[in-house]
Order: structure tokens, then C-alpha cells, then sequence
């Protein structure tokens, strides 16, 4: 019995190889991509391969096994707000130990920071939590630079207006418009403590917080120059005005220079107010039209301007001079 002619089955195509002569495509990776091609919204409640239907973060997080194993005390147990703050850094963790006005929390040291912390920890009689440097990385991110400590405060109370231009005769403020950097605020902070400022003032909103890297940059300056936090730095601005300290605004295209200002023929008599603007732009038109004095500080070299930290410590080390010499 003679068998059925064969029928033409699909004419045979081999796989296409890509440009470059390479492995045939990976058709599971083609659906994996494809797959995650769709937006996570649409995602989001699909069952996965334990039948399971994450519909948010965290049921996302169980579902794939990647439940918090952290040790408990290191999980965040409260929100993150204004109300928590965290300090890393030998230094500014000393200065924390050291604030009597400080609240603490929360304390996590390795073994090398408490040796190092010993004298401090004798006048706070804190028991901290011994931990690992790999667990603060975990805590904090592996780029910080922790030192092996790290402190959970409450924040500090808040000074007012009155309480600093009552603290000295003549009050010296540094007022920053919308310093954003965390680095250059910390650095003028801890410029501030060394010339004897009375007061740090800033916005609540376009600045940085209290706490984290601006901490570490002031490397404990934080506890020793309140901070002044206000909503409204024109009104502000127009408040010290009325009450007659007198507003110098920095700036490069200034007219006057702030030496001849505050000149030893001419030092200030009363308290000051050193506004300085942001990084990049300067201080804003509205805060401009609010200082008594635009000045600038003299530089012989090619460049005029200054980053805003620098520019900081070197007018306050004129300012300082020319008050103490009154």
C-alpha cells in the first residue's frame, strides 16, 4: 500500500542573526522585555508566579521575598518628617552628646566610634546600640560617610527673632536666600560658629533640613548657632529693618565694596545682617530691594565671584573685626 504523498508543510526559516553575526534572538528575553514594557499601573494587581496579586510596594516587596530583615533597631519606626532627625558623623554626633537641649532617641555606634566617643558619652550617660558599619550602610546608603555613628534626635527648639537681637549688644545674622546645598550651608554654619554669629536664618521651604549632610558638614556647629526658620524672608527682612539692624546683601555686581563699608574709620554701630543668595543665582530681586547695602568683596584675581561658602567666611571675618573693634 503506497503512502500518502507528504503535505508542504511551512516553508523552514531560520532564526535571523543580529547585524553584528551574533546568537540567534533570546525569545523569553523578548517576552520578559515585552512584559515590562507595560506601564506599572497596568501592571500593578497581575498575578505573579506564586499566585499572588501585589498591589502595592510592599505587597510587592513580600511577594518576591524581600521582606525587612533588618535588625528592629534599625527599621524606621516613625515617619519621616521634621520630626525626626538624623546626625552621622564623629563630630557632629559628639557635639549631639554634648547638647543638653538635644532630645535623644536613638543611638547607634560601632565599636571604633564609642572608643572614640567615650569622653563624650561620660557626659550624656547614653547606652547606645552596637551595630556594624554594614549595617549603617544599610541604614543610611553605602555612600555616606557615617564614621560609625549615627544619632536619631528630636529637633532643637526653635529660637525667635527677638530672643537673638536680645542674645549681644550687636547682633551679627547671616540670612541666606535659598541656599540649597546642604554642603555649603553646613559650611557656613560651622564659619559662623568661628566669628561668633548670633544667628543662622533661612527658609523653611528651598533649603536644606537641619540634619544629614548638613550636619556633617558643620561638624557640630549645628548645636552651637541657632537657626532661625522662617516662611516669608522678605517680611522678615523688612521686620529686621524696623527694628534697625542694618541689611548688607552681597553681591558681585555690587557698586560699593563690603571693606570700605565696614572700614576701621567706619565700623558698624549696631547689628548687622549679612544676606547672601543662592548658588547659582544669586539673591533674588525682591530680597535685593529689601537690603540697605548691596556690597561685593574685593578680589584682585581675575574671578569676582565666590562660592557662597567661601564668600560667607570671608565677610564675616570682616564684619567680625571691624564690630570687635568698636
Amino acid at each position: 500500500m503506497s503512502r500518502p504523498p507528504k503535505r508542504p508543510g511551512p516553508p523552514h526559516r531560520p532564526f535571523r542573526r543580529d547585524r553584528q553575526g551574533g546568537k540567534p534572538p533570546d525569545r523569553d528575553a523578548a517576552q520578559s522585555e515585552a512584559r515590562t514594557s507595560i506601564p506599572l499601573k497596568h501592571r500593578q494587581g497581575r498575578e505573579d508566579g506564586n499566585g499572588l496579586k501585589p498591589t502595592g510596594p510592599s505587597d510587592r516587596a513580600r511577594a518576591e521575598g524581600r521582606a525587612d530583615r533588618r535588625p528592629h533597631w534599625l527599621r524606621r519606626s516613625e515617619p519621616e518628617d521634621e520630626d525626626r532627625i538624623l546626625i552621622w558623623g564623629i563630630h557632629a554626633v559628639e557635639a549631639v552628646l554634648r547638647n543638653p537641649a538635644r532630645q535623644i532617641r536613638r543611638l547607634l555606634l560601632t565599636d571604633n566610634a564609642a572608643h572614640r566617643l567615650s569622653a563624650a558619652l561620660v557626659v550624656r550617660p547614653t547606652t547606645p546600640t552596637s551595630v556594624s558599619p554594614r549595617e549603617l550602610d544599610r541604614e543610611l546608603g553605602s555612600d555616606t560617610v557615617h564614621q560609625g555613628a549615627l544619632v536619631e534626635t528630636a529637633p532643637l527648639p526653635e529660637t525667635s527673632l527677638d530672643d537673638v537681637l536680645a542674645s549681644v549688644p550687636r547682633p551679627l545674622l547671616v540670612v541666606l536666600d535659598q541656599v540649597t546645598d546642604p554642603h555649603n550651608v553646613g559650611a557656613i554654619l560651622r564659619s559662623a560658629a568661628a566669628f561668633g554669629v548670633s544667628a543662622l536664618v533661612m527658609t523653611r521651604r528651598h533649603s536644606p533640613p537641619p540634619s544629614g549632610a548638613l550636619a556633617k558638614s558643620a561638624s557640630g556647629a549645628l548645636e552651637l548657632v541657632p537657626l532661625l526658620r522662617v516662611g516669608n524672608l522678605a517680611r522678615l527682612l523688612a521686620e529686621l529693618g524696623e527694628k534697625g539692624v542694618e541689611r548688607l546683601g552681597l553681591d558681585s555686581a555690587a557698586e560699593e565694596a563690603l571693606e570700605d563699608v565696614v572700614s576701621a574709620g567706619r565700623p558698624p554701630s549696631g547689628a548687622i545682617a549679612l544676606v547672601l543668595g543662592a548658588e547659582e543665582h544669586g539673591l533674588r530681586r525682591l530680597t535685593k530691594e529689601s537690603c540697605d547695602r548691596l556690597v561685593y568683596l574685593s578680589t584682585p584675581g581675575a574671578l569676582r565671584s565666590l562660592n557662597v561658602s567661601n564668600a560667607a567666611a570671608i565677610a564675616m571675618h570682616h564684619i567680625a573685626l571691624a564690630m570687635n573693634r568698636r
